[in-house]
């Protein structure tokens, strides 16, 4: 038997020849198939290193027919998603009349353009999800599904790198709160699209312009004094936020609010120096916790009169 290794391992494992090694192993014996050999295929299926000749007999009825038909739906779609398996199988589940064996396709990294297009005009919307979600699709394909009017194929669509300007500018005018959100949460989003975002009404969507890194320091100060508490705590370790902000938020009676913006990593010397001396220790814990403080104030919090409080800063102070 194979040196045992967890499963974690095993997605991790990158010696082809030793997973179809563990992969024969544990089906050796298909008349007494056990929930750990499951587990331990199915680990296998999920490591991209996996070779295509495993793959193959995975999709072998003799080795499916010995696991429960829920176990084998399961291993099924697995190997279908599986970046390594071969053109042939590719386009033949493509056209299979099973909409979850076409959706895993259509999630698989290796379809080509040629399958992702026809399998964007499937007939289920979930096979046409799974094409949105698609990290590879092409521009011709997101200009399609763009055209579409399912929130749920937009959402999918928000996730992609390869939008194009005109794309994010459909998306962000959005009728789904969620997609405006998603697309308000994307590190690439140009700050002229968020600048529109500020003033959505939901407070999701502002949550997540708070917590972009690209929204300008102007529509920071607008969401800061729009008096919404939820913005505020999202706001609270923002980079942007002014000095000015910052004693504003010192004196906020809520302690939630102050132990948010004491996780803040931009902290002045005078601000930690208000927090350290904060009435409440849930706020000094949250402060001993902030890594970028200095051993100085870290040592100070180490004399707290509240053992949490102590105890954090020894952990920050020890951690590298």
């Amino acid at each position: 038997m194979t040196t045992k290794l967890t499963i974690e391992e095993i997605k991790n494992e990158n010696r082809s020849d030793l997973l179809e090694k563990m992969f024969h192993e544990h089906i050796e014996n298909l008349d007494n198939i056990e929930d750990e050999d499951f587990d331990i295929v199915f680990a296998i299926l999920e490591n991209v290193n996996t070779p295509e000749k495993v793959l193959l007999e995975v999709l072998n009825e003799d080795v499916l027919n010995v696991f429960d038909n829920d176990d084998q739906e399961l291993l099924i779609l697995q190997t279908l998603k599986h970046p390594l398996l071969p053109k042939k199988e590719i386009r033949k589940y493509a056209e299979s009349e099973n909409c979850y064996h076409r959706g895993a396709i259509a999630s698989n990294p290796s379809t080509d353009t040629f399958t992702l297009t026809l399998l964007s005009n499937d007939a289920s919307i979930n096979v046409v999800e799974a094409v949105a979600a698609n990290v590879n699709i092409d521009v011709n394909i997101i200009e399609h599904l763009i055209s579409c009017s399912t929130c749920s194929v937009h959402l999918n669509l928000a996730s992609n790198d390869n939008l194009s300007d005109k794309n994010i500018e459909i998306l962000a005018n959005s009728d789904s709160i969620h997609v405006r959100q998603a697309i308000a949460s994307r590190d690439f989003i140009k700050a002229e699209v968020l600048h529109e975002l500020s003033d959505d009404d939901s407070d999701f969507v502002l949550c997540a312009v708070a917590e972009n890194a690209n929204t300008s320091e102007e529509d920071i100060e607008k969401l800061f004094y729009s008096s919404n508490k939820k913005v505020a705590k999202v706001l609270a370790s923002h980079a942007k936020l002014t000095e000015e902000m910052m004693k504003i938020l010192t004196k906020e009676e809520s302690d939630y609010l102050r132990s948010s913006f004491a996780a803040n990593p931009n902290l002045s010397a005078e601000i930690v120096d208000i927090l350290t001396h904060d009435e409440s220790s849930y706020v000094r814990s949250a402060l001993a916790q902030n890594e970028a403080l200095s051993e100085k104030d870290l040592s100070f919090l180490l004399n707290d009169n509240n053992y949490y409080v102590r105890t954090e800063a020894y952990k920050t102070l020890h951690k590298n």
